[in-house]
């Protein structure tokens, strides 16, 4: 079952983020995918490595140990594809609307400008008509549609 994933117990359950995560991976898993964690906790050196080779672009990752030495993000994607699921698969744009309806952020948003990133938000989150990713013609996603995280208090 996709909610007992090994790596699961490296995200932290403050906030309610591994139970959002856990939730997330059963949702995917209903939908008929096979998601799994591949990453969740770095060390520095980990994340440094990772910048380095242009697949993360912050030393301030939520993936490095918070608090209470855990992980506040998690890098999902499918046993059969790994990082590239074939595009009508639609597995980036489910994966991104279970993380926004479980209150999660979602790496697929990552640097898209405005409107166009509202405009994905409201799709991914609309409750009003059953959802049909293949209505979403437009295949820009952010730099990391693998990555769920914590929402961050925003602080005045």
């Amino acid at each position: 079952m996709a909610t007992e994933d090994p790596l699961l117990r490296f995200v932290t359950p403050l906030k309610g983020t591994r139970a959002k995560v856990a939730a997330v991976l059963s949702d995917m898993a209903g939908a008929g995918f096979q998601p799994f964690i591949a990453q969740a906790l770095r060390t520095p050196s980990e994340e440094a490595a990772h910048v380095a080779n242009g697949t993360s672009q912050t030393m301030n990752s939520q993936h490095l140990a918070g608090p209470d030495g855990l992980s506040r993000a998690a890098d999902v994607v499918d046993h059969r594809w790994g990082w590239s699921p074939p595009a009508d698969s639609h597995y980036w744009l489910y994966l991104g609307r279970c993380a926004l309806l479980h209150g999660l952020g979602w790496g697929g948003l990552f640097n898209l400008k405005e409107p166009y990133r509202q405009k994905l938000v409201d799709f991914l989150t609309d409750n009003s008509t059953p959802f049909h990713p293949a209505n979403w013609m437009d295949s820009r996603l952010g730099f990391d549609p693998a990555h769920l995280q914590q929402i961050q208090d925003v602080t005045p």
